[in-house]
């Protein structure tokens, strides 16, 4: 069966290309930094279980909010190895850092977070210019993004901006911010005390440590260069907002650092009406802050993209628990129906599910049609599938993943999808892609690789490269 999509990929690569020739300018922002890469093994879990003296009873269904001790370090990576569920928290105490460095320290430095894993991929595909926001760009930074001559920040000299290369723009040296990605396969045997289980599926858990970006204070050179370009920026992509703190010592919260973006999509909006805008969750700690988020920046936006995890606590906090459970529970039609109730709360023009396995997207009628929303999602599905094969992307070998075959069980999960929306009166407009009286939904099976050299950013990737091509 998945034969039949070969016609439909190689089609959708050509129509991607075409958008990609056409995009007169992309910018990413506003978390880019450096990834800490460790890649699990029952050893290293053994001894990091070990230096922190627990027992069985941290396998507890609870996941933390924020990372402020070893336990709950270990809670988050015992929770994401057993179910098999990318996870990310946030570092809040100096000392838990610093014992991290002792007990879990990474084995080398990758370029990470949203901003750069889009930018670096993006720049990558073909596009005339990517845009991204780097800051602090020290030079341990700088060197790790891709020397290509499509891809810039914003300097500043004597009052004016112009565009330079990050390896060319840098200030300052030292790590001032180290997310911890610590990536692990499927079928990895984790003992606990007198409990033993198996990973389920690879994917990686993620301790972030970010003090100088938790107030996510924005860059004046960036957001004033930015606007100045923005008549030649078809499309901007946002994130960051995880790493943020619900409250401050100071007396500050959220919304004093919220704010400011606010202001500045919207002064981007004013400059160019036709920009579209995408908002890349991301795993936030604080229901505070994601209801601020919900009521604020989404519908600012015009695009959404989520996991499932994501997706799951976002409806507890939209009142939709039951739904939510289901979600963690594998089932794909509560995945669906969590979307639907996203996009009936949020309005939102178009939301973009990534889970393993599949790519579902809903959008308005009025922003794509469902054969470009597909084109758009097969173009990401190979995109990241090259990436998580070889571990990295360039302009030779992203085109790669058309290699990687689409499994059986993927293709029945679309099945079992069909069957149900068609139950639910949902009306089928071709292969993968269905209509309500307002709304597109289309989902495609994803290209997933057995042994994957790299997971983290995944999401981003498919995002981004799907956001841009439908």
């Amino acid at each position: 069966m998945s034969a039949l999509f070969a016609t439909e990929y190689s089609r959708a690569l050509q129509l991607g290309i075409e958008k990609i020739n056409n995009n007169t300018g992309t910018a990413v922002a506003f978390h880019s930094v450096l990834d800490g890469f460790l890649r699990l093994d029952q050893n290293k879990i053994e001894k990091i279980i070990e230096a922190a003296g627990l027992d069985q009873t941290i396998l507890a269904e609870e996941i933390p909010p924020e990372i402020h001790t070893p336990l709950d370090f270990v809670k988050g990576l015992l929770f994401s190895l057993k179910h098999g569920k990318a996870l990310q928290l946030m570092v809040r105490s100096a000392d838990t850092f610093r014992w991290m460095k002792e007990y879990a320290c990474y084995d080398q430095l990758r370029l990470g977070g949203t901003s750069a894993n889009m930018a670096s991929t993006l720049c990558q595909l073909g596009l005339s210019k990517v845009i991204v926001y780097a800051n602090p760009l020290t030079r341990q930074l700088a060197e790790l993004f891709p020397p290509v001559d499509n891809l810039y920040v914003f300097t500043e000299r004597d009052g004016a901006r112009r565009l330079s290369h990050p390896q060319q723009a840098w200030k300052n040296e030292g790590i001032f911010a180290v997310h911890w990605i610590f990536d692990f396969p499927a079928g990895l045997c984790v003992k606990v005390g007198d409990e033993v289980f198996t990973t389920p599926r690879a994917n990686r858990f993620i301790a972030a440590w970010n003090p100088i970006n938790n107030q996510l204070e924005l860059d004046p050179t960036f957001t004033k260069g930015v606007l100045e370009h923005a008549r030649g920026i078809s499309h901007f992509l946002l994130s960051g907002y995880h790493i943020i703190s619900e409250s401050y010592p100071d007396g500050t919260t959220f919304e004093d650092y919220i704010k400011p973006t606010v202001k500045f999509v919207d002064q981007l909006k004013a400059a160019n009406q036709q920009i579209k805008i995408h908002l890349e969750l991301a795993s936030i700690a604080s229901s505070a802050l994601r209801k601020y988020l919900v009521q604020q920046v989404l519908p600012r936006v015009d695009s959404v993209g989520i996991n499932e995890i994501e997706l799951a606590v976002l409806l507890n906090d939209l009142g939709e628990d039951g739904i939510a459970q289901d979600i963690m529970d594998n089932k794909i039609e509560s995945f669906f129906e969590g979307a639907v109730r996203v996009v009936e709360k949020t309005k939102i023009s178009r939301f973009h599910g990534h889970n393993l396995g599949y790519y579902l997207v809903i959008t308005d009628k009025a922003y794509a049609s469902p054969e470009e929303v597909k084109n758009g999602l097969f173009f990401a599905a190979t995109v990241a599938a090259a990436r998580t094969k070889d571990g990295y992307l360039t302009q030779q070998n992203w085109r790669n993943g058309l290699n990687v075959p689409i499994k059986e069980r993927d293709l029945r999960e679309m099945a079992r999808l069909d069957n149900y929306l068609q139950a639910k009166g949902y009306q089928k407009r071709g292969d993968l892609s269905w209509e309500s009286a307002h709304h597109w939904i289309v989902a495609i099976p994803a290209r997933v690789v057995d042994q994957p050299v790299l997971t983290v950013g995944l999401g981003d990737i498919i995002s981004a490269s799907a956001f841009l091509t439908t």
